[in-house]
């Protein structure tokens, strides 16, 4: 697992459901990164500012109220554009992507997680940010 600390070892979850919440942040915490969690969009773009440095991926629920997941993406990308946004939906993925919006996430993900999933995407996204920080 690479879990380099010049590259950030947390995910920002962003997700209006509190049992989410909880189960995604375990399951990435048993994978042996961290989890900040948010409950909406602007909270996920606050913590997204705050702590931009530990931050190597967002995990953005697409369905929330308020800002939604396309909204949240764009506003993200404004902030951090170098970070990857994975859109999580309950949709299919087809149906969660048949959209015209400008700020595309990096990967979908299915709801409900699969945790070899989730490290598979958390495993990618940690040698993407390795990247940047070269």
């Amino acid at each position: 697992m690479i879990n380099d600390k010049a590259t950030g070892t947390t995910v920002l979850v962003v997700d209006d459901e509190p049992f989410i919440q909880v189960v995604v942040s375990m399951m990435i915490e048993s994978l042996g990164f961290s989890a900040l969690v948010a409950a909406d969009g602007s909270e996920g773009l606050q913590l997204a500012e705050k702590h931009r440095q530990e931050i190597f991926l967002i995990l953005c629920d697409l369905s929330m109220p308020g800002m939604d997941g396309w909204q949240t993406i764009s506003a993200l990308r404004a902030l951090t554009p170098e970070l990857p946004v994975v859109l999580a939906s309950g949709y299919v993925v087809d149906e969660a992507m048949c959209s015209t919006h400008l700020d595309q996430p990096w990967e979908i993900m299915t709801k409900p997680y699969v945790i070899g999933d989730l490290d598979n995407i958390l495993q990618r996204a940690q040698k993407e940010r390795q990247k940047f920080s070269q």
